[in-house]
């Protein structure tokens, strides 16, 4: 599980928001990029998913819209699509990139979802 969060800087008291650049994964194994949006107000959910392989050639890949309560939740449904995919295809070397460090520490176990 890697965790890819957008890094929030201060410069000439702006905001700005770097990412890291995408790394590929080793030869042998692909990487799942999951996202996830939430609309609060509507409660409107979309996420997103891109599996590739080493050399960055897209493997497959899933953008779904539904309900959700929290971002939080969105962020675990674009999970939980792209572990499906690499499930369908018996890939067995997967690398899960997400870029929401609260699910990250829910997934490692650092803390709980129920604080």
């Amino acid at each position: 599980m890697h965790n890819n969060s957008v890094i929030k800087e201060e410069k000439n008291n702006e905001r700005v928001l770097n990412k890291e650049k995408w790394c590929a994964p080793e030869v042998g194994w692909v990487k799942i990029n999951c996202d996830g949006a939430f609309g609060p107000v509507d409660k409107k959910t979309g996420t997103r998913v891109v599996i590739r392989d080493s050399e960055g050639r897209t493997m497959d890949g899933a953008c779904c819209r539904f309900l959700a309560d929290c971002a939080l939740q969105a962020e675990a449904m674009a999970v939980k699509k792209g572990v499906s995919l690499t499930i369908e295809k018996r890939w067995k070397r997967v690398i899960v990139e997400i870029d929401s460090s609260e699910l990250f520490l829910v997934l490692t176990n650092k803390c709980s979802m129920i604080d």
